[in-house]
């Protein structure tokens, strides 16, 4: 699988700005992405292997491999011939649809992709038949709750997961 070299200024092999659907045959492709949009969040917040192996930052190919064979579709944000993002949602039996997996290079945001991923996720959802779009997220990151509430999202409840050091909010949007 090719991944594109971070400080590459064009990837020739992808046609300009555009989200599209891959496979699990891009898993290594998604990795990287999910990866390295969450590194700079893992530093932020002090999340290390030792304290929150499962974080996004520490994801692993053969872990997007496992959410691909329990369903998950996967979406790459392409700009000027580079990937820049990625989007992962499920579905369940309630009709509800979760964004799993979002996110942005920080080199490459506030440019308006990660709006484009979550207006992608809610196409999605809205095709799909489901009631709500969810997505989870760390309670403290006051930065991405505001992000997310300015696009219609709203706080529903916020749990703690034994294996996370932080707790994470639960957000909605209601497509009924």
């Amino acid at each position: 699988m090719y991944i594109p070299d971070p400080n590459s200024q064009r990837d020739t092999r992808i046609p300009n700005s555009q989200i599209r659907k891959v496979f699990v045959e891009d898993a290594a492709l998604v990795a990287f992405l999910i990866k390295n949009s969450f590194t700079d969040v893992a530093r932020r917040f002090g999340l290390t292997p030792e304290n929150c192996s499962s974080h996004q930052s520490y994801i692993t190919e053969d872990a997007v491999k496992d959410d691909f064979q329990k369903g998950t579709h996967f979406f790459i944000k392409v700009d000027r011939g580079i990937s820049v993002g990625c989007l992962g949602i499920a579905f369940d039996d309630a009709n509800i649809c979760s964004i799993v997996h979002i996110g942005v290079l920080s080199g490459r945001r506030c440019h308006g992709f990660g709006t484009e991923l979550v207006e992608k996720a809610l196409g999605e959802a809205k095709i799909y038949g489901a009631k709500c779009l969810s997505v989870g997220i760390m309670s403290d990151d006051i930065q991405l709750k505001k992000w997310y509430e300015k696009r219609g999202f709203v706080e529903k409840e916020t749990k703690q997961p034994d294996d996370f050091p932080f707790s994470v909010a639960f957000l909605e949007y209601s497509l009924e």
